[in-house]
């Protein structure tokens, strides 16, 4: 992927205000990564993918107006060359299939160590 900026820009996707505040800061304190916005449901991610280009989405499945699986496949469809994250207090289970079908390249659990979810932006964002 042929980069037009230094760091890994990426778009936080949660209904809760705190969560994704709490990405935000832990995110920007790495050097190779920028969090260009956030969005708190689907509808608003697909809007703040579209305008903000970033590299690396990092989303719940669970969200208002559009779940994330939704959210994924129509953001993927507009740009394929973002890289998604699903960020789930779900096991993969059932849902595994319908996220690769929707174009997601990690699943990662909010109960795994913020460290993982750091190296999973940083595997598939370069």
């Amino acid at each position: 992927m042929k980069k037009t900026h230094e760091k890994m820009h990426v778009l936080i996707v949660d209904d809760h205000d705190a969560v994704r505040q709490a990405l935000g800061m832990l995110l920007n304190l790495e050097k190779d990564i920028r969090v260009v916005g956030d969005a708190k449901d689907g509808e608003e991610a697909v809007e703040r993918a579209e305008k903000l280009s970033p590299d690396v989405i990092v989303m719940d499945l669970a969200l208002p107006r559009m779940d994330g699986l939704e959210a994924a496949r129509i953001i993927k469809t507009n740009d394929p060359k973002v890289k998604i994250i699903v960020l789930s207090v779900h096991d993969e289970g059932a849902n595994a299939k319908r996220a690769i079908e929707a174009g997601v390249e990690r699943w990662i659990s909010k109960n795994l160590s913020p460290d993982k979810l750091i190296e999973a932006i940083r595997e598939i964002g370069h």
